[in-house]
């Protein structure tokens, strides 16, 4: 690879045209709407000579890392940082300053952490550079072998979030020759403004002193304020005096700056107000915890937690202020990341989402039970009773929510309420009269659960009510809110009151019907001779929409979400069909 730096005379934008530009970058958008920026030359310049030729290329702040760290011709500096990231120039200026190699990673490895660490090993790099999220993404024998005192790598530059001092200290030993810096900055004023080395005896590690012609000031709301002469251009507009980072800093006695989170993570919980950096460092003091992240969306505070301890509710609720408990705890496997190498907190939240909406009524049981709640034992018995707290109320609700038949409904204040019973949480999910095929499949985990055997006596029965369908019955009748729906062979398919067998509605299908109808979202499903599975409307019966195959079909539909429905057919396929777009929405399976 070889990297040409070319200079201008005529270096003029038409937004900015009293300034030099440098390098235009956008802001990731993390906290906030991506800003385009523009890094004037009197931000960065700095002039120097090889072979007589004068190059501009960027650097208050470059030369200013390339004294700090020693950087010579002889180091090799890794490139691995997405270019739309700014980090990625001090990457590339730092070895240009200095006449360094640099090795550059592609795009399609840099968030594929097995193939980086062996390139980053490989290559015998010297000087490397990530975010705190690429770190923990690693495999944990690079982390070890980078703080192995025979480590080729002799400089490793952390910033772009919080420095993870806890993760870090697990791999870090007193031989060890690598000398980590943290480093904090903005895009806003040319990357990073300030650097401090890491001393890992410290409890926490302060943002470091600002570099050349930087200047940091503290608002009264403890806000950190930027100037100075590498100000720049933003969405079109010099930035004048000071720029406000919106981050939320502390100064301590010695005038150390500590970084305690953003302005906007900031929340109040039954009117305390709370900093998701406090979270995170206290539940970090529990130790074995695993890597972390905590964020909130609807007032709700997570807890993304890799690996997690069995026990960890109960470490949590021992040893961390009950102001700052998370509500929910989540699992994750892997940390996905944005191309700028941070946590993405948008996919960990729809991949949290996506799994709650696979659950399906039949599974409440189980996510009650995880909760030390019996749905057939405990259903007269309030959830007060049976210890519910905060912490439980909102991991169920987020788990069921999407079951509730009024999605409206304040599922957290009735779990938390002093009257309300297991049964009543039943009801508003429509399971208070339960399908004959609910029941078994209950019946059925419980039995595998307890390896037991359960056996339901009758003494006697009377026949409350009768319907007359013309022909034979094979399907099995479906319960849902207090109707009946059941087909027969004459292609009759009926909605019945439970109570007394009224007729709520009653359509004739053109095919013989052996299948057990499916009922959810206020939809009804079922296959039938004729080759066509029948979309009906839960209320009134009529078709919404049919999808012809090429046989029968006998097989129960399956939901899989509000609008989307699995069903197989004697043609040997199974179908996704999306009924609220009337459309097949993947390729049959064989």
């Amino acid at each position: 690879l070889r990297l040409y730096f070319t200079y201008f005379s005529e270096a003029y934008l038409q937004l900015s045209e009293k300034y030099h530009i440098s390098y235009i970058m956008q802001t990731s958008g993390t906290t906030g709407k991506p800003k385009e920026v523009q890094v004037p030359e009197l931000a960065i310049r700095f002039v120097f000579n090889i072979n007589n030729i004068i190059f501009i290329c960027i650097c208050i702040l470059f030369c200013n890392f390339s004294e700090r760290f020693s950087v010579t011709k002889d180091d090799i500096i890794l490139f691995s940082t997405a270019l739309s990231f700014d980090p990625s120039v001090v990457e590339m200026c730092l070895a240009a300053t200095a006449g360094a190699k640099l090795v550059v990673i592609p795009d399609s490895v840099r968030n594929r952490p097995s193939i980086l660490a062996e390139i980053m090993f490989n290559t015998h790099v010297t000087i490397v550079q990530f975010t705190p999220s690429i770190l923990k993404i690693l495999p944990e024998y690079a982390i070890q072998k980078i703080f192995m005192p025979n480590s080729h790598i002799r400089i490793l530059i952390v910033g772009g979030e919080s420095f993870p001092l806890t993760f870090l200290r697990k791999y870090y030993c007193s031989d060890s020759t690598v000398k980590v810096y943290n480093v904090y900055g903005v895009t806003e004023v040319s990357c990073w403004a300030s650097c401090r080395l890491v001393d890992f005896k410290l409890l926490r590690i302060d943002i470091g002193e600002p570099i050349k012609n930087t200047e940091f000031i503290i608002d009264d709301s403890n806000v950190l304020l930027i100037g100075g002469s590498r100000m720049c251009v933003v969405n079109g507009k010099r930035t004048n005096n000071f720029f406000k980072t919106f981050d939320i800093v502390e100064r301590d006695n010695d005038g150390k700056i500590y970084w305690i989170g953003r302005a906007d993570d900031q929340i109040k919980i039954n009117g305390v107000r709370v900093n998701l950096m406090e979270v995170v460092m206290a539940v970090e003091k529990i130790e074995n915890i695993g890597s972390l992240v905590v964020a909130v969306r609807d007032n709700i505070i997570t807890l993304f937690v890799k690996n997690p301890l069995p026990n960890i509710k109960e470490l949590i609720e021992r040893h961390v202020p009950s102001k700052l408990h998370p509500h929910v705890i989540v699992e994750i496997h892997e940390w996905p990341v944005t191309s700028h190498g941070k946590i993405d907190i948008d996919k960990l939240y729809s991949n949290f989402k996506a799994q709650n909406l696979c659950l399906k009524k039949k599974d409440v049981g189980t996510v009650l039970a995880k909760c030390g709640i019996d749905i057939v034992k405990d259903k007269h018995k309030t959830f007060k009773s049976l210890g519910m707290n905060s912490f439980l109320a909102t991991e169920i609700m987020l788990k069921i929510e999407h079951l509730l038949v009024d999605r409206s409904f304040p599922i957290v204040n009735f779990l938390l309420s002093d009257s309300f019973t297991v049964n009543e949480l039943l009801e508003h999910l429509g399971m208070n009269v339960c399908s004959v095929s609910f029941l078994n499949e209950i019946l059925e985990s419980e039995i595998k659960a307890e390896n037991t055997l359960v056996v339901t006596h009758l003494d006697s029965s009377s026949l409350k009510w009768s319907k007359d369908l013309v022909q034979c019955i094979d399907s099995t009748p479906v319960v849902s809110r207090g109707v009946v729906f059941i087909g027969s062979h004459a292609g009759h398919l009926a909605a019945l009151s439970i109570e007394n067998g009224n007729i709520k509605w009653l359509i004739k299908l053109e095919g013989r019907i052996e299948s057990t109808v499916a009922v959810e979202y206020g939809t009804v499903v079922v296959g039938t001779y004729d080759y066509n599975i029948y979309f009906l409307a839960e209320d009134s019966g009529s078709v919404l929409w049919s999808y012809k195959t090429n046989d029968i079909v006998k097989c129960r539909p399956l939901f899989i979400t509000d609008g989307k429905c699995l069903v197989g057919s004697h043609d040997h396929f199974v179908y996704l069909l999306d009924y609220k777009v009337f459309f097949l929405k993947l390729h049959t399976i064989r």
